[in-house]
């Protein structure tokens, strides 16, 4: 009795997976057919292939750091670190005891 309601459960979820797999292939294949999400693909492409190298360059760094955690993290501590050497480079130097006329 145990084993046949183990397999009526387990058929169940069976049936759930196959739903939301279905359901989500579904949602691809209607978004291949959506000719506004078509367009839009085609338009950011001739977009994109209208821009010259150096412009190129620096999407593709900027979308590299606002999508990945641990590079923006790493530039916000270079930044702050690099603004500290210039501050306290500028205070010592500007601070010196020996005035030189």
């Amino acid at each position: 009795l145990k084993s046949a309601g183990a397999a009526a459960i387990s058929g169940g979820q069976d049936a759930m997976g196959e739903d939301a797999t279905e359901g989500r292939y579904r949602s691809l294949y209607e978004e291949k057919l959506n000719p506004f999400a078509a367009f839009h693909r085609r338009e950011r492409m001739s977009r994109y292939t209208e821009l010259n190298p150096a412009e190129k360059l620096m999407l593709n760094f900027s979308s590299f750091f606002l999508t990945n955690r641990r590079a923006r993290l790493f530039l916000f501590t270079y930044m702050v670190c690099l603004h500290l050497l210039v501050s306290s480079t500028m205070y010592s130097v500007t601070h010196r005891s020996r005035c030189s006329p």
